[in-house]
């Protein structure tokens, strides 16, 4: 059985786009100005409709709204919002993380959701939308958040890399004290590397456990009387041809809340125990938290947690790739000063 990632795209075969009267729609494009960057976000906000939408908000606060509806074959609707960048990742940020933690856990998130999103649009690029508003992609909602705007700004640019090429950066909840590679979660995945995490690992809240008929199990995944299941450093990464992430998108990502510490297989059941929420892969969110209120800057957080990364900071995004332009990427040191390479 073939796993496929979670953070899928839906191909679209629009029979039909039209465009809001209610606004001028700006279509994804990078406009230079004033040594800033901009560009726009096309985020799939409602999809499957029966019915044209109505009722559309046209501003939030002063800020003017600017949708596509687009009808599908199907006979069905979806509705693509174009939102400037730094409004959709402050939305971003301000969704995915808490606002009341500290600066220092928010900045990491926000350039790990600009790293995400800018290989997402360079994948989608010839698509009607780059990202979803929700866990498919990464969770927005328009904010108006001082806070939220102040650290993405304080990162302006900033992006994990992979051989001088942004790479698509992946974030959970809670690791439960190890992260796993990314390739053993997702196929074909970029591995920035693992580390340990004493602050999760000491979580007496973040234990879990779940148990399934095992003939449920076995009805489920054909698993046969005995079974073959790798490891990563005590965490299940795969059983038989299942990675974790389609066990628990079969059996619901809250009761196996995580890869599994261990698994028990009797005649009447099977029981997966765990710590943490997620995934795994790449930024822990609350061991960011607990990293932040140690003092350590977001520079300190993201090496943490994505080892074999590097931290560019872009100087210039083209249409065509929204990567880097034929500009040399500046890399930032832990201190923040910047060289290049």
């Amino acid at each position: 059985m073939v796993f496929k990632s979670a953070y899928f795209s839906r191909a679209l075969s629009a029979q039909l786009i039209v465009t809001l009267t209610l606004t001028l729609f700006v279509s994804a494009q990078v406009l230079a100005q004033n040594g800033s960057e901009f560009s726009q976000v096309r985020v799939r906000i409602q999809k499957d409709l029966t019915q044209y939408p109505k009722n559309l908000t046209a501003n939030f606060g002063p800020h003017i709204r600017k949708y596509e509806v687009v009808h599908k074959e199907n006979g069905k609707f979806d509705v693509v919002e174009v939102v400037p960048l730094t409004h959709y990742l402050a939305g971003v940020v301000s969704k995915e993380m808490p606002l009341a933690w500290p600066a220092e856990a928010l900045k990491a998130q926000a350039v790990v959701a600009r790293s995400y999103l800018f290989t997402r649009m360079s994948e989608r690029r010839d698509k009607l939308f780059h990202v979803e508003n929700d866990q498919m992609d990464q969770v927005f909602e328009w904010t108006d958040s001082a806070k939220a705007y102040q650290v993405v700004l304080a990162t302006d640019d900033v992006v994990l890399s992979s051989n001088k090429k942004v790479v698509k950066t992946f974030y959970h909840s809670d690791c439960g004290g190890q992260t796993v590679p990314a390739d053993k979660v997702w196929i074909g995945a970029v591995d920035l590397g693992t580390t340990q995490d004493p602050w999760c690992g000491n979580r007496s809240s973040n234990q879990w456990s779940f148990a399934v008929p095992t003939s449920e199990f076995t009805a489920e995944t054909a698993a046969k009387e005995t079974f073959e299941a790798a490891y990563f450093k005590k965490k299940l990464v795969r059983f038989e041809d299942w990675s974790v992430q389609k066990l628990r998108q079969v059996f619901g990502f809250s009761k196996i809340r995580s890869s599994p510490d261990t698994v028990e297989v009797n005649e009447d059941v099977v029981t997966f125990t765990g710590r943490g929420f997620g995934h795994g892969v790449g930024l822990c969110q609350w061991g960011s938290l607990y990293m932040a209120k140690k003092g350590r800057t977001y520079m300190d957080i993201l090496t943490h947690y994505y080892p074999k990364a590097e931290i560019l900071k872009i100087q210039s995004l083209l249409i065509k790739n929204y990567l880097t332009n034929n500009e040399i990427p500046k890399t930032i040191n832990k201190t923040g000063i910047i060289y290049n390479n």
